[in-house]
């Protein structure tokens, strides 16, 4: 058996051990049931990368353009929310949270999707600023 001692380390960074999917299926069944409905191309392995804070748990998408880090506890006090970054430059955002259910999961995902959409303006015109 593993031991992880949680918290932050000694540059204030919160540690965290890394998981498999399996894992995020038993400890978060909901969580994993929904992000294996969020795509028809690849496996939910595929897609994300798994964080165990300890008193929650972290999951990581990656685009070409930005990382979406998905912040979940569950139970009755259960929580989710969203925070995005770009991956080249620039500072995170703050988007979608709510309570720990399939409803704020749906917003979380049109979230992610309006990120990397783009306006036919700007598709025409790449100099266009939105």
């Amino acid at each position: 058996m593993k031991i992880m001692s949680y918290g932050l380390d000694e540059k204030g960074v919160r540690k965290f051990e890394m998981q498999s999917f399996d894992w995020l299926k038993k400890s978060y069944p909901d969580l994993s049931e929904w992000i294996g409905e969020t795509s028809s191309y690849l496996t939910a392995e595929a897609l994300c990368e798994i964080k165990d804070l300890g008193d929650g748990v972290l999951v990581n998408f990656f685009t070409d353009r930005h990382i979406f880090h998905i912040n979940a506890t569950s139970g009755d006090d259960g929580y989710l929310a969203m925070q995005h970054a770009v991956r080249a430059t620039g500072a995170g955002n703050d988007w979608t949270d709510g309570p720990y259910s399939k409803e704020t999961w749906d917003k979380i995902i049109r979230d992610m999707l309006s990120c990397e959409l783009i306006s036919l303006k700007r598709r025409d015109n790449p100099a266009h600023a939105d």
